[in-house]
């Protein structure tokens, strides 16, 4: 897990090392543990080896942790948390 503080969140972007079809489970927790936000994505395929795909993300949190849970195999070269940028929609 990684320590993090966001006050907002928006998008997770996942990059893949090879091409396939993965599942995973991105949580962010708070300081307590507690489940803030959690994005479930099944069966995502990257087309190509260090392709990027980017989900929505919501929540925010001070102090917490932001993990990575693969249900099926994948090797990552990056996971990247992007913070809502303060924008009215």
């Amino acid at each position: 897990m990684v320590p993090v503080t966001v006050a907002a969140a928006s998008l997770v972007t996942v990059t893949a090392a090879a091409a396939g079809t993965a599942s995973w489970r991105i949580v962010l927790r708070d300081a307590d543990e507690r489940v803030v936000h959690q994005l479930d994505a099944q069966d995502e395929e990257f087309v190509w080896a260090g392709q990027t795909r980017v989900f929505p993300f919501a929540g925010g949190v001070s102090a917490g942790t932001l993990s990575f849970e693969a249900v099926t195999p994948v090797t990552l070269t990056q996971l990247q948390c992007i913070a809502a940028d303060g924008s009215p929609s």
